[in-house]
């Protein structure tokens, strides 16, 4: 059985619609295309994404170095 918006109570309150912006979900999809090795954070305000903060690492293999045995 699916929830009919006429079934609910008027001030029952709404999911918010965190993700409802095409760019801000192609944002998001893209930071974690693209990422290797880091973190993707979200930050909501009032139920809205507002910022997304995106830090890389860089790692080196420390056995392909010159001169390494």
């Amino acid at each position: 059985m699916t929830e009919n918006n006429a079934d609910r109570p008027s001030d029952t309150p709404r999911a918010p619609d965190r993700f409802g912006r095409p760019e801000i979900v192609a944002q998001i999809l893209k930071a974690l295309q693209t990422i290797e090795f880091g973190s993707i954070q979200i930050i909501i305000h009032d139920s809205a994404v507002v910022q997304i903060e995106r830090t890389e690492k860089i790692r080196f293999d420390r056995r392909n170095r010159h001169g390494a045995t």
